[in-house]
């Protein structure tokens, strides 16, 4: 049996309301905190050890970089023009799998290359990217929503409580951009495919900024065998629901 020498976990996030820069530095904060455990947890088993032998292991230290730290660190060893090339080359043998597989790839010979850092916790950041957008406080959402609530109660005794949030992906966060482009710079300096195979119109997004509402069934399980979901209520109850927002969308 080998221990890995390299180790990758990937988490969804929801940000809400929270800016790319505080993710960021939560995150990082969180890595650091982690490797000062683990550094105290090795020195601790060293100290140990070294009662019972004459040799003693040396103090732990591990390092914490953002992508885009790592990637300064191997250019500044071998120069921006062997890293691009070598970018390349894992973007062009890896063609077939997709983003996230491509990320952890080119995050893996960066960390190659700096070994001398190691051991290292590296941060960044894989495809896709889903904005964060509310309409809470938009005029016509709130009236849709004061409509269809009442509505949901008397045609079918069922309290509707709004959420500002949906707890999953949705089409909906590319219909507007909620922050500015400039402040996603810690998304898109961190995100190793950005512009090479993965790409998000930012610009665009900012401008078309339209009123968004969420207007669909709940289900249970999502992606493991128990998902499910109640087959009446989703293509009856909230078609019925679906059908009376539109009508009051274009309502006069």
């Amino acid at each position: 049996m080998q221990i890995p020498h390299r180790a990758v976990t990937l988490f969804n996030l929801f940000l809400q309301k929270r800016s790319l820069d505080d993710v960021t530095n939560s995150l990082i904060a969180i890595a650091k905190r982690a490797a000062k455990r683990i550094e105290e947890r090795y020195n601790d088993e060293a100290s140990r050890f070294a009662k019972l032998e004459k040799w003693a292991p040396k103090p732990l230290s591990i390092n914490v970089f953002t992508f885009s730290e790592l990637r300064k660190k191997a250019v500044e060893m071998v120069g921006l023009e062997r890293i691009e090339q070598l970018e390349a080359s894992v973007l062009s043998t890896e063609a077939a799998k997709d983003e996230r597989e491509k990320t952890i790839k080119l995050v893996d010979r960066l960390a190659i290359l700096c070994k001398d850092f190691a051991p290292m916790i590296v941060l960044f950041y894989a495809p896709p990217y889903y904005p964060a957008v509310t309409a809470s406080s938009d005029p016509l959402v709130q009236r849709l929503v004061a409509k269809l609530q009442k509505y949901a109660q008397e045609k079918h005794g069922i309290s509707l409580v709004q959420q500002h949030y949906f707890g999953g992906i949705s089409d909906l966060s590319y219909v507007g951009l909620q922050q500015s482009s400039s402040s996603l710079r810690a998304l898109t300096d961190n995100m190793p495919v950005w512009n090479r195979g993965y790409h998000l119109p930012f610009d665009a997004l900012a401008k078309f900024q339209v009123p968004v509402l969420n207007v669909g069934p709940v289900g249970r399980g999502a992606h493991q065998w128990t998902e499910r979901l109640n087959v009446r209520f989703a293509f009856e109850t909230v078609k019925e629901w679906l059908e009376y927002t539109i009508k009051e969308v274009f309502a006069r």
